[in-house]
């Protein structure tokens, strides 16, 4: 898919993964893990969606 080529620091197949474990295995996700994510990797995620944003209005 063009949009995970765009940015390779994302980890796409983690972002999917966290979504299926947030949806449907919430009772067993482990919050440091969680704020992790939150703190870090959503930063970067962020940033490579305004970028792919951008490339696709402009």
């Amino acid at each position: 898919m063009v949009v995970k080529a765009h940015d390779p620091e994302v980890w796409w197949q983690d972002v999917a993964g966290i979504g299926t474990i947030l949806g449907h295995e919430y009772q067993t996700a482990d919050s440091l893990i969680i704020w992790k994510a939150v703190t870090h990797d959503l930063p970067i995620l962020e940033r490579a969606l305004v970028a792919i944003r951008a490339s696709l209005d402009g």
